[in-house]
């Protein structure tokens, strides 16, 4: 792989997060880095690396490279990453920063959306301000440009940054509740993203131990029966790496989630941020991590990706992981409930063939609105409810 690159060399620790995001010492030819970060621009010109979007993948990496030699490599995408969002083979990932700035504006949209609707939770403003990922989205795409949200993002990236170097349990008060909401929906978007990609820089093998959610509760085995079966979709056996690593993202999840706890964050934010980084995580695994040339801007066509687990079982794990636990309100709801929903209908459409029956543990997991929307009442608002 020829780049042109320039190298931060830094070992990652669990308590040495502040000093990884600190401006590392240059090489120009690391030698035996245990782990090779590519962060590649869609430009062919030299670009200067913003410093949100290091902390945010420094941020997204440390749980599985803690205690590893890191090199960070800055070049142009062109020639050195295929027509994907992010690549990996051994012991190296590579990742377009337009999608991790993606990630970066539709969140910020969200939370300075939420602090202006005045909302008191999540259900409120999702509501008050309908289908509010995918306006997010067309900000963050440049589709709809909006002035106020750019002269607050600024100041909601140094917050951002602010929060991530520093160690201390009591860091979620140096923030704003909008400014945790926009860091926690951040953390979460890139821990799927990243938490996926590093399975297969790290030999098919996830680099966390501890267990998602989703496996414990034995979701992920129900999705993958579901697909092989026919039952719901078309029967298509997924690649079992590929859902090796959806796991893995989950995993990072949830570890993305005990930090922002072992922090002291507060808990109805946390709650909000848990919502909108599942919400954002829904669309891109139903529309795609980046903008596709070949689709008009502010159009966003069902994504299919034939290895992986269909695109609605894929929210629904992803969602689920963030969702409550035990507390009895559904794990899959809101704008993530609205994608199940679209995908399911999308993949129906598509496919005959398939038995067309959602089982009642998959409707557990949803608004008791969906079903009885499914069985004839109107689709509205109500049918996706938290509550």
């Amino acid at each position: 792989m020829m780049v042109r690159s320039i190298f931060f060399v830094a070992v990652l620790s669990s308590l040495g997060l502040a000093q990884a995001l600190a401006e590392a010492p240059v090489q120009t030819n690391p030698q035996g880095p245990d782990l090779g970060i590519g962060l590649c621009s869609d430009s062919r010109t030299p670009v200067n690396l913003d410093e949100t979007v290091r902390s945010a993948v420094i941020r997204a990496i440390t749980p599985a490279a803690n205690g590893k030699t890191v090199a960070l490599r800055i070049g142009p995408c062109e020639g050195n990453i295929p027509d994907s969002t992010c690549y990996a083979g051994d012991k190296f990932l590579m990742c377009r920063i337009s999608a991790v700035e993606r990630i970066l504006r539709a969140a910020a949209w969200g939370a300075l959306k939420y602090q202006e609707s005045g909302a008191t939770s999540y259900d409120a403003f999702r509501t008050n301000v309908p289908r509010w990922n995918v306006s997010a989205f067309k900000y963050a795409d440049g589709v709809a440009p909006e002035a106020n949200i750019d002269m607050a993002l600024g100041s909601m990236r140094e917050a951002y940054r602010r929060y991530q170097t520093t160690d201390s349990s009591h860091a979620a008060s140096s923030v704003t509740r909008t400014e945790l909401m926009f860091t926690a929906t951040v953390d979460f978007a890139l821990a799927a993203l990243v938490g996926h990609e590093i399975t297969h820089a790290s030999g098919e093998k996830c680099p966390l131990a501890d267990k998602a959610r989703a496996e414990e509760s034995g979701l992920i085995s129900r999705l993958i029966s579901l697909q092989q079966s026919g039952e719901l979709f078309c029967a298509r056996p997924p690649s079992p790496e590929e859902v090796r690593a959806d796991v893995c993202g989950m995993r990072h999840l949830r570890r993305a989630n005990k930090v922002f706890v072992q922090r002291n964050a507060d808990a109805r934010t946390m709650q909000v941020a848990q919502r909108l980084g599942a919400d954002i995580i829904s669309f891109e695994t139903t529309f795609g991590w980046r903008v596709r040339p070949d689709i008009p801007a502010g159009k966003y066509p069902f994504m299919e990706l034939e290895q992986y687990l269909y695109a609605p079982m894929r929210v629904m794990a992803f969602s689920a992981e963030l969702g409550p636990d035990g507390s009895g309100k559904p794990a899959v709801c809101g704008e993530a409930a609205s994608l199940f929903v679209h995908g399911t209908q999308e993949l129906f459409q598509r496919c005959k063939d398939g038995g067309g029956n959602v089982s009642d543990d998959i409707l557990a997991l949803l608004p008791k609105g969906v079903e009885t929307s499914w069985n004839g009442a109107p689709w509205t608002p109500a049918s996706y409810s938290c509550e």
